[in-house]
C-alpha cells in the first residue's frame, strides 16, 4: 500500500462517526441499516445528498475524507487494497 502524505501526517482519534465509503451505488437495505445505528454515519462516494437520520451525505474531498478516516470508529467500505490499507496505517 502507498501511503499519501496526507495519512502518513494525520494523528489518528477514536471518534464516534461510522465512515461509510461506496462508489456508484449502495443496495437501499444498506441505508436501512446504517439509519438503525446509535451513532453518526459520514458516507462517501455517492455525492451530496440530503442527510437521512444520522445519516451525512459527503462529496468526495480529499482532506476531508482523510480527516474522517482519522477520526472514525470503524470504516465500512467496498473499496479495495488501498482504503483498507490507509485505515489499518
Amino acid at each position: 500500500v502507498l501511503l499519501r502524505p496526507e495519512i502518513l501526517s494525520s494523528v489518528p482519534t477514536l471518534g464516534d462517526h461510522i465512515l461509510v465509503y461506496q462508489r456508484r451505488m449502495a443496495h437501499p437495505v444498506l441505508f436501512r441499516h446504517l439509519r438503525g445505528l446509535d451513532r453518526p454515519v459520514i458516507v462517501y462516494g455517492l455525492g451530496s445528498r440530503p442527510g437521512d437520520g444520522n445519516i451525512t451525505f459527503r462529496e468526495i474531498d480529499e482532506l476531508g475524507f482523510v480527516r474522517d478516516l482519522a477520526s472514525c470508529h470503524c470504516l465500512m467500505t467496498s473499496a479495495g487494497n488501498q482504503l483498507v490499507g490507509e485505515a489499518l496505517y
